[in-house]
């Protein structure tokens, strides 16, 4: 259920972005007339995939990470140590949550120049994607704590 509403959701911003983008370019190059609300369009559609997608990536376990003491170390002390990780990067992703939600009521009585849609529209990205990042976080150091997180560091990034 859940995947196939990430692949919705994934599949209709980008298709949105893509068709705002290409109508853009062509009607530019076509009629010299281009439509003014595709670019804003495009440019929050692009937002909300950033996030979404940044999101989507740290359920993965695609981001960058330095695992040089983490595949030095083997059992209890992995596992904790990891542990520990995941709940910091927990922390870091809450905060910078907590930091964008503080930038919607600054931006709530504004809206955008051509869609006229509020701008707390495509602010919303950033704590929607951070809280997510930071809820997959919390779930990660949580299974450090039980029998579903023994396996060794390669195989978590493989699953």
């Amino acid at each position: 259920m859940i995947s196939r509403l990430k692949t919705f959701v994934f599949t209709t911003l980008t298709l949105v972005l893509l068709l705002c983008v290409f109508g853009q370019v062509l009607l530019r190059y076509l009629t010299d007339a281009p439509i003014a609300w595709t670019e804003e369009l495009s440019r929050y559609t692009f937002i909300w995939l950033v996030m979404l997608g940044a999101a989507e990536g740290s359920y993965r376990a695609g981001h960058f990470a330095i695992d040089l003491v983490t595949r030095r170390l083997e059992g209890r002390a992995a596992r904790g140590y990891r542990a520990f990780l995941a709940g910091l990067e927990g922390v870091a992703y809450a905060v910078l949550a907590y930091s964008g939600a503080v930038l919607l009521p600054i931006v709530a009585g504004q809206t955008s120049i051509t869609l006229g849609v509020p701008l707390t529209v495509a602010y919303a990205a950033i704590p929607v994607g951070f809280a997510l990042m930071a809820l997959v976080s919390w779930v990660r150091c949580a299974r450090y704590f039980t029998a579903r997180a023994t396996a060794g560091f390669t195989e978590e990034l493989a699953s």
